[in-house]
């Protein structure tokens, strides 16, 4: 009896220490963690998800996400939903809304986690903000189309060629020259 007690002592302390490194390995990675159940009810996060979404997690644990974020829980749940049925990974772009209520643009990361008899358990998944990286595309497509509106606006021609020669871009004025490709001359193309 006295074995039991002793090997059942190690085998609780073994956990306990396991479990607290789990705890420190998942709050020291700098993405947002956050795992559920097969009832999609959150089963806890890492810091880093309580620092962005301002939620700690104890707060967090037992609710749904129609709990917390109701005007964004339908597409999480969709493909929670979805991710449970099928087993496989997902990897999609949504919204979230963060502490000081600001909307991001994410792409969330999802994988099902199992039971010994492969069951589906839950639902571990992270995300990545990607609002700064959108803003940043649509500037750079913005500024894209002012400089060939611009260029192209230009009442003379304008012709971009490589070290080689060869024709990169042309504004609308310069399109009434084409370049033969066996020789590299402009040909004149009478509009």
């Amino acid at each position: 009896r006295r074995l039991a007690e002793e090997q059942l002592q190690s085998a609780h302390a073994n956990l306990t220490r396991n479990l607290r490194f789990t705890e420190v390995l998942l709050d020291a990675i700098p993405i947002p963690i956050f795992y559920k159940d097969s009832e999609r009810r959150y089963l806890g996060c890492n810091q880093t998800f309580t620092d962005i979404m301002g939620i700690s997690a104890e707060e967090l644990r037992g609710k749904t996400a129609r709990e917390l974020w109701p005007d964004l829980a339908g597409a999480y749940d969709e493909n929670d939903h979805s991710l449970i049925q099928d087993t496989r990974k997902s990897t999609y772009e949504s919204k979230i809304r963060n502490k000081d209520g600001e909307l991001r643009e994410v792409i969330f990361a999802k994988q099902i986690f199992f039971d010994e008899f492969k069951n589906a358990e839950g639902i571990i998944g992270s995300f990545v903000d990607i609002t700064e990286r959108n803003r940043a595309a649509k500037e750079t497509l913005r500024l894209r189309t002012l400089l060939a509106n611009i260029i192209n606006s230009m009442p003379s021609m304008l012709i971009g060629v490589d070290a080689d020669g060869r024709v990169l871009h042309r504004n609308n004025r310069g399109e009434i020259f084409h370049v033969d490709p066996a020789t590299g001359d402009f040909i004149f193309v009478k509009p």
